[in-house]
């Protein structure tokens, strides 16, 4: 949470940041006096962080950011800033809070569901994560359902359930804690159905987006249902990135079909208009799983039938995730019409 609290000026009062550089652990840290660019005629600016080094290693960082609204900011680390001595590659998304700033608390978020779709790494390479978590009325304890993939698995995985604890301070920072496997993830809200996430484990990294589920608990078929986007990325078992998007139909009934351009480092070469079939089993939930899986983002052969749940957002967004060994693939739909 970056607080710019007056013209080009980030104090450090009501900011905040969180940072796992893979077994390099800081929650809850402090940010200096920073300052921010004006923006220039392309929506650019410049933020130029102090990190307090006294409880992190991380001292600094740059960063650059196009303003795409007046509540979005795509950023990218800045290594000319002559404060950024983290030397990382990092990107991402910024949020505004606007008016809710300084004003969240455990009873803001009291009863809702959050989507999760997160990508990084852990000790056996690259590493993937989706779910979907509620929290509860009684404002201190969670429950969800997540899968995850590092390609170690012996075959697809179901959706696994968790219980947990959650925590929220005033500036929007979330911690929630899986009592049943373990990890933790801190999220950032903005307020208005958006936030960033990451884990905090000594074992993993990954990052995201969140994302405010509405119609917990009265999904059906026809809540998948329309014509979609599908932006899919990933791996494939040698851990070369793949990459996949097009349209893709949902019937509402149980079936996609669709097809999808794909670029992998594996054929060196795009292969355009795969065809991409697929099905999926309903849930109230908002988790649907698939019975045959999908077809066409297999890199290894477009035939290929995949597993994957889908986590649904709403009637007009899911996050998937590949559940089986045969490659990892995260990806976004988005209703077009």
């Amino acid at each position: 949470m970056v607080n710019v609290d007056g013209p080009g000026t980030i104090s450090g009062v009501g900011s905040v940041f969180d940072i796992n550089d893979f077994t390099n652990v800081s929650q809850s840290q402090p940010i200096d006096p920073s300052t921010v660019s004006a923006p220039d005629a392309f929506g650019r600016i410049q933020i130029s962080m102090v990190l307090t080094t006294s409880t992190s290693s991380v001292g600094g960082i740059g960063l650059i950011g196009y303003i795409v609204d007046g509540n979005r900011i795509r950023l990218v680390e800045n290594g000319n800033d002559l404060n950024d001595v983290f030397f990382g590659v990092t990107g991402g998304t910024a949020f505004a809070q606007g008016g809710n700033t300084g004003s969240f608390s455990a009873a803001s978020i009291a009863g809702s569901s959050f989507v999760v779709g997160t990508t990084g790494q852990d000790p056996n390479r690259f590493f993937q994560a989706a779910g979907v978590f509620t929290t509860n009325p009684d404002l201190t304890t969670v429950n969800g359902t997540l899968n995850f993939n590092d390609l170690t698995g012996s075959g697809a995985q179901a959706p696994l359930t968790f219980v947990g604890t959650y925590t929220v301070d005033a500036t929007g920072r979330v911690t929630v804690q899986d009592t049943t496997d373990g990890f933790t993830i801190q999220m950032y809200l903005d307020g208005n159905g958006n936030g960033t996430v990451a884990s905090m484990d000594a074992s993993d990294v990954l990052a995201g987006q969140a994302y405010l589920q509405t119609g917990a608990g009265s999904f059906n078929a026809a809540s998948f249902s329309g014509s979609y986007g599908l932006d899919a990325t990933g791996t494939d078992l040698n851990f070369l990135q793949v990459d996949s998007v097009g349209p893709v139909t949902a019937d509402g009934i149980g079936s996609l079909t669709g097809t999808v351009d794909q670029n992998s480092l594996s054929t060196g070469a795009p292969v355009p208009s795969l065809t991409l079939t697929g099905d999926f089993i309903a849930d109230p939930s908002g988790v649907f799983t698939t019975n045959t899986g999908i077809t066409g983002l297999d890199v290894l052969g477009p035939a290929n039938q995949d597993t994957f749940t889908y986590y649904l957002i709403d009637n007009q967004r899911a996050v998937a995730i590949e559940t089986d060994p045969n490659q990892l693939t995260l990806g976004y739909f988005e209703l077009t019409h």
